[in-house]
């Protein structure tokens, strides 16, 4: 048994060790990008009034989207409006948690997870392909210099061996 045969059997533990190590890492950083989306800064947090009521249940029943008017007055004291959509069956008054940005501007609902979990689950996919890429780029490479490693090994053998071989040593 070469050396590099041992050296190989050793990459292989490396790659699935490292390629666990990621799938972990990639689980880690996608909730922590659903976690981040979902709770919000405190500071950004307004209470908004519906300005009419929220749509019927039988909308919500059939999956309609409908926004809702509604209202809310930012840090500074300003006043503003948009559409969000909301529950169904609040009534006109209904109060609801929403986010907004540094200029009082609506983000969207407080703990909205319906874009938070695609977004997680992208990052997280994003950061198993590219750790991935990268153990398998190493370990392409630590394979091609194991295989240069054998060739020179091989020829100097060859050398050695062939003018026996072939009957010239004679």
């Amino acid at each position: 048994m070469r050396p590099t045969d041992h050296a190989r059997g050793v990459l292989r533990r490396v790659e699935v060790f490292l390629g666990l190590l990621v799938a972990g890492v990639a689980v880690v950083v996608g909730t922590a990008v659903v976690q981040q989306a979902v709770q919000p800064d405190p500071d950004a947090v307004v209470v908004a009034e519906l300005l009419e009521p929220g749509p019927a249940p039988e909308l919500a029943m059939v999956g309609a989207a409908s926004p809702t008017a509604i209202g809310w007055t930012d840090p500074d004291g300003r006043a503003h409006t948009g559409l969000l959509e909301v529950a169904a069956g609040l009534p006109l008054g209904a109060t609801v948690p929403v986010e907004i940005d540094a200029a009082g501007r609506l983000v969207g609902a407080v703990g909205d997870s319906e874009l938070a979990r695609p977004s997680g689950l992208q990052v997280g996919v994003a950061t198993a392909l590219g750790g991935w890429a990268v153990v398998f780029a190493a370990g392409a490479v630590w394979r091609s210099r194991l295989a240069a490693r054998d060739s020179a090994a091989w020829a100097t053998e060859w050398a050695r061996v062939e003018p026996v071989w072939s009957g010239r040593a004679r």
